[in-house]
């Protein structure tokens, strides 16, 4: 497939999800905590990041477009036409979704709202992987290894910060 209107709804979830750790400020108790958690989000996302980029060149995989015969050759030749392995869109949106609900999990551990939150950032991701692949930019595993280190990375990093006695 090779669908512009996918890589553009791609883009508006990718940049959505970015900011969903902002809307953890609705909540007093992270609001009290805004500072740690700020450091904690910078650190997910740098991390995830950096994960992206370095695995992106160092695999140099070619993109799905570019074994399309419908593409055209500018699209074929553009500098990131060898950079599909990992889904930075993936691995991002499910760094920043995994983040914000763990952390708001954390903070709100009787909540009956858990399973809604934790659908959510389960859910945001693999809206963005696929639409990452019906764009061409992706194949499957692309988006599925994305997703596997951003949400990993999005629920580790607030758990490596845990205090030892919460």
């Amino acid at each position: 497939m090779l669908s512009e209107k996918a890589a553009r709804a791609s883009d508006v979830v990718f940049y959505a999800a970015s900011l969903a750790p902002v809307l953890l400020l609705a909540d007093s108790k992270v609001r009290k905590e805004s500072g740690a958690i700020s450091v904690m989000y910078l650190e997910t996302m740098t991390l995830t990041g950096g994960l992206t980029l370095m695995t992106k060149n160092l695999s140099k995989r070619p993109r799905p477009y570019t074994y399309n015969p419908n593409a055209s050759i500018s699209l074929k030749q553009r500098r990131d036409a060898r950079q599909s392995f990992f889904s930075g869109h993936t691995s991002s949106t499910a760094a920043a979704s995994f983040f914000a609900a763990k952390v708001w999990s954390d903070l709100n551990p009787g909540s009956k709202w858990k399973p809604v939150i934790w659908a959510a950032a389960a859910g945001i991701p693999a809206v963005t992987g696929f639409l990452r692949v019906r764009a061409g930019r992706h194949f499957f595993t692309d988006v599925a290894t994305g997703y596997a280190l951003g949400a990993t990375v999005g629920w580790l990093v607030p758990v490596l910060h845990q205090s030892k006695d919460e």
